[in-house]
């Protein structure tokens, strides 16, 4: 047990990190990009400069001019690059993958969802065929009455002719969803 529960561990720690290394830059592309920096980098502004001018500013956005206005030394080369390099972290966080487990507990929760949805389906099914039932035996005796001696049709809501097709539809719909996420699930735990 305690095997399983270690091999559990670090496939989820192995998937997390594959998930997020899917857009990492190779290592070629760092070297050139090492380079490049150092060449322009002999005139850039220090981080503790950036740092200090940037907490100043007390703005959630900053836009490039607003960087380099407050900055003047700053070279627009280097607050380009570091409004880049923003962005690709924030796109990396949004992007960032899944773990196994995070991704199971998802799966699981969706399921449970759609078998509380199926079991409401199911018991507007069954409401609907009851009232059906109680309609049609109601129906059968027309009361009296007693003027005439003769039976009265009775008034009564007429229901959706659909709504049998339309309910077994969307139960149909439920199940193939369940299915799905089964399957999926099944997937997910068999790749790990």
């Amino acid at each position: 047990i305690m095997l399983n529960m270690a091999l559990a561990i670090i496939m989820d720690l192995y998937s997390e990190v594959v998930a997020d290394s899917v857009g990492s830059e190779t290592i070629w592309a760092q070297a050139v990009g090492v380079v490049r920096s150092l060449c322009y980098r002999r005139d850039w502004c220090s981080l503790y400069n950036l740092e200090m001018a940037v907490r100043k500013m007390d703005e959630e956005h900053i836009a490039m001019d607003a960087l380099l206005e407050a900055i003047p030394s700053m070279p627009p080369v280097q607050a380009e690059d570091l409004l880049d390099k923003v962005e690709e972290r924030e796109e990396r966080k949004e992007n960032k993958g899944l773990s196994l487990s995070d991704a199971t507990r998802l799966s699981h929760a969706i399921q449970v969802e759609v078998k509380e949805i199926s079991s409401q389906v199911n018991f507007l099914i069954e409401e609907e065929l009851e009232g059906r039932a109680d309609l049609e035996e109601y129906t059968k005796e027309y009361p009296v009455d007693p003027d005439s001696g003769k039976r009265r049709p009775v008034r009564f809501v007429q229901l959706d002719k659909d709504s049998d097709h339309r309910l077994h539809i969307v139960e149909k719909r439920l199940l193939q969803m369940q299915e799905r996420l089964s399957e999926g699930m099944r997937l997910t735990v068999d790749s790990a």
